[in-house]
Order: structure tokens, then C-alpha cells, then sequence
């Protein structure tokens, strides 16, 4: 690559009329770039800086690294083989810091595991014991109850959130007082539901929870959040044009949905089912189902793949990836898997002049076309 580059690059031994295309890293600290000759050029509390002029179709840029070196004499580049020695001069110790981030996706998405599990774990304590002695550990099986249904809305949380591309198209979210409303209200109807059908149903009546009003209330706010998550869904999926975080829309889309409309069905199944075993029918059902899409949405957020679709900034970036994504929804974008709205207005990328201007100081400029 850097062959084909000492014909257009500048380098004042090799090529004085190139374009300014290479910086030597690492620079000095608390100084300019050696290659920046001309300090008034250079942005304000940076070490360099590319001027480029670009006057037609918007695009991104992108600086690449590599550890290689030019030797001066032949003009030729030259990868650094081996490992670093203190007799190799032209060589700079770079002490590299790895800072470890975790995406609040998976974050949520854990959280919501490990209640899962631990709900779990205290179910089946009350059940092994209760297998014993048939008392069992009463108040670990109703907080094993209500951690699993705390579980479940924070899963239906984190469903939302994605539908409406928090983190994934976008990282500021909207409608936040809606969200966070909905879903405090389906847990709260969750566990008052729960507490009904604990205190308020005979335990001798062949009825269950979803045979009841505050079941049928369940299923309905349920229903309800599954068509305001279809809506949320599709307009994420208009307004992104990156192929790989649609096709991870689609996919979760479809898994999500399936988690969202099992409940009613099985309910209304159970109606045809003997009451010796609807709620065993049941709760099978609810297990399998939730472990279904646990599994799925792990392998969605895995993470050798969800760092293509996933992002990922501190906070100090935020204002810049918002400004980035709102270029990037802009309908002015062409992106390389569309095609331009009208051929008088569209600018072929390859046929278009782009220069990397390099000023010296007497004022005088050397530049190349890439076209």
C-alpha cells in the first residue's frame, strides 16, 4: 500500500510535491507532529491536523496505523519485524493503556439474567425442601416469585429500549417519562396480580391467574406494549441505513415478537387443558419460553458480534456520535448499498476530485488529485 503511496505522498527527501498524507507517530509530548511545519495549520490543542479539501459528496475519513518505517535513502517502506530492541534507533516505546467498557445493553441484559437466576435458584430450594417435609421456605418461594417477575418486565424494558434503537442507531433515547411509565406500570400490574391470585383465589377453586380480571388486564397491557413495540421497531428500522444493524433489527424483531405473543396463546390454550395439570402446562410453557429467548438474545448480544452493530462512546463523545448520526439518517447520505436520487444531483465518488493540501510557509502549496 505504501509503495503505491511514495508517488502521491509528501515526504521532504522523496517526494517534496506529493499530497500530505503521512504523519510520524508517536508525536512529542506537548508538541506538534514532526511532519507539521507550519503551526498556525494546526488546530488549537492538537498535535496535527489534515486539511483536505473535498467540495462535493460528503463522506467519512479514516487514519490508518501502521507500525512500518521509510528508509530514506532507497525511498522504500518497510514493516518492523521482530521484537523491539534497545540498538533499533528508529523505533519510539509507546506505553498503551486498555480501558475496558461495558455496553449498557448487555449491562441491562445481565441484570435481568442474573435475576432470572436467582429467582430460580430460590424456587427450586423452596420446592427440594418442600419435597422433604411439605412446608418448603415460604418467604423464598413468594421472593422467588417476585424477583422473577422483576426479571421479566426488566427483559420487556430492555426489548423496548432496542426497538426504539437506543445504543444501537442512537444513543440519546426518547420519550424517556413513556418508557419508563410503561413499563413501571406493567410490573406493578404483575405483581398485583401475583398478590391476587395469592391472597384473593382459593386455592380449591379450578381457576388460575390468567382466568381472572387482573389476568386478563396482564394480557391486554401485554398486547398492547407488543403493537407499540412493532411501531417503535419499524421506525428504527426507516431510519437506518447501516445492513448489518437492520439485518440485527430483523432478527431480534422476530425473536422479540415471538416472546411477546406466546403468553396470550398459551392462556388461552390452558382454558382447553384439565386443571390437574394447567399449571403445570403452564409454568412449563412460561420456563421454556423465557429460556428461549434468554438464549437467543445472548446470542444477538455475543460479543464478537455485537460490536458491529452496538455503540460504545463515553460520555464526553456523545454530542459528537449525535451529530454523526443525524448526518447519517440524513436523506442528503448515499450510502454504498443505495442509489441516488437523481443523476444531476449525485457526485460519483471515484470521479471526484479530493486534495490533501500541503501549505508551506512562504505560502506557497503542493497538492496531487485522487481521481
Amino acid at each position: 500500500m505504501f509503495q503505491n503511496l511514495n508517488s502521491s505522498a509528501y515526504h521532504p527527501k522523496c517526494n517534496t510535491c506529493g499530497q500530505d498524507l503521512f504523519r510520524r507517530i508517536p508525536c512529542p509530548e506537548g508538541k506538534l507532529c514532526i511532519d507539521e511545519d507550519t503551526p498556525w495549520n494546526v488546530i488549537k490543542t492538537n498535535q496535527f491536523t489534515y486539511v483536505i479539501q473535498n467540495t462535493g459528496q460528503p463522506r467519512f475519513w479514516y487514519i490508518s496505523m501502521v507500525s512500518c518505517y521509510l528508509d530514506e535513502v532507497t525511498c522504500s517502506w518497510h514493516h518492523y519485524t521482530g521484537a523491539p530492541s534497545a540498538d533499533n534507533k528508529t523505533l519510539t516505546h509507546i506505553p498503551q493503556d486498555i480501558q475496558t467498557q461495558r455496553h449498557p445493553v448487555t449491562k441491562l441484559f445481565t441484570c435481568s439474567l442474573l435475576l432470572e437466576f436467582i429467582a430460580l435458584c430460590f424456587n427450586v430450594l423452596h420446592t427440594a425442601k418442600f419435597a422433604i417435609d411439605g412446608i418448603g421456605f415460604e418467604g423464598l418461594a413468594v421472593a422467588g416469585d417476585i424477583i422473577d417477575i422483576m426479571s421479566r418486565t426488566l427483559f420487556m424494558l430492555l426489548l423496548l429500549l432496542l426497538a426504539k434503537g437506543w445504543a444501537v442507531t442512537r444513543l440519546e433515547l426518547t420519550y424517556k417519562p413513556l418508557v419508563f411509565g410503561v413499563w413501571l406500570a406493567y410490573g406493578i400490574v404483575n405483581i398485583l396480580l401475583y398478590v391476587w391470585n395469592t391472597t384473593e383465589v382459593d386455592i380449591i377453586e379450578e381457576i388460575d391467574e390468567y382466568q381472572t380480571w387482573p389476568g386478563w388486564l396482564v394480557l391486554t397491557l401485554r398486547v398492547a406494549i407488543m403493537v407499540w413495540f412493532i411501531l417503535e421497531l419499524r421506525n428504527t428500522m426507516i431510519y437506518e441505513h447501516n445492513i448489518t444493524k437492520l439485518n440485527f433489527l430483523l432478527h431480534f424483531g422476530a425473536s422479540s415478537l415471538v416472546w411477546f405473543v406466546y403468553l396470550p396463546i398459551i392462556a388461552l390454550i390452558a382454558l382447553q387443558i384439565s386443571p390437574l395439570w394447567r399449571f403445570k402446562f403452564l409454568l412449563g410453557i412460561t420456563y421454556s419460553a423465557d429460556c428461549l429467548a434468554y438464549c437467543v438474545m445472548a446470542h444477538l448480544l455475543w460479543p464478537t458480534r455485537s460490536e458491529q452493530y452496538l455503540l460504545l462512546t463515553s460520555s464526553d463523545f456523545t454530542a459528537n456520535v449525535e451529530e454523526l448520526d443525524e448526518f447519517d439518517e440524513s436523506p442528503h447520505v448515499v450510502h454504498s448499498d443505495t442509489i441516488a436520487l437523481t443523476t444531476a444531483e449525485s457526485i460519483n465518488a471515484d470521479d471526484e476530485d479530493v486534495i490533501f493540501t500541503r501549505p508551506l510557509k512562504n505560502g506557497a502549496t503542493f497538492s496531487n488529485h485522487l481521481g
